[in-house]
């Protein structure tokens, strides 16, 4: 897979995973990793290394040069940020959700809730914030009836 064969959706998954991964898991000293030991985790990996800055860049969308838009990784640097979210260890992306395409005339969003919100709050507040259409919930039965 190339890089632009990566949708839209999928680079932003990846930014937004990859930041993520760094702010959950405490530095040496400091409250969030550094983009130094997030590179090398993921060289560990992976096999791939990134430089720091490069990383930094891609996740915040920043531009190298002026004009020129959001940072984006070559193509074997992107496969290894994927390969590293993906991987079992780290689990910040499922294969399902990386393959996951919106069906016709819909789109398709992501809900990630943090496990501590759940506990938290509990079962029934967590539901209570969730809005469903009951009627988008029928199924209709296409068996015929067996008795008739």
């Amino acid at each position: 897979m190339t890089k632009n064969s990566y949708t839209a959706t999928q680079i932003k998954l990846l930014r937004h995973r990859l930041k993520e991964y760094r702010e959950r898991n405490p530095g040496e000293g400091r409250a969030m990793l550094s983009w130094d030991e997030v590179g090398m985790d993921m060289a560990d990996i992976t096999g791939t290394a990134v430089p720091p800055e490069r990383l930094r860049q891609f996740v915040e969308g920043a531009s190298r040069k002026a004009g020129k838009g959001p940072s984006m990784l070559t193509a074997d640097r992107l496969q290894a940020v994927k390969d590293f979210l993906l991987n079992e260890e780290i689990g910040l992306i499922h294969a399902d959700e990386w393959e996951a395409q919106p069906r016709g005339g819909y789109i398709s969003i992501m809900v990630r809730i943090p496990l501590e919100d759940v506990l938290e709050r509990g079962a029934q507040a967590l539901l209570d914030r969730i809005e469903l259409d009951p009627m988008a919930l029928v199924i209709e039965d296409d068996r015929q009836d067996e008795g008739a």
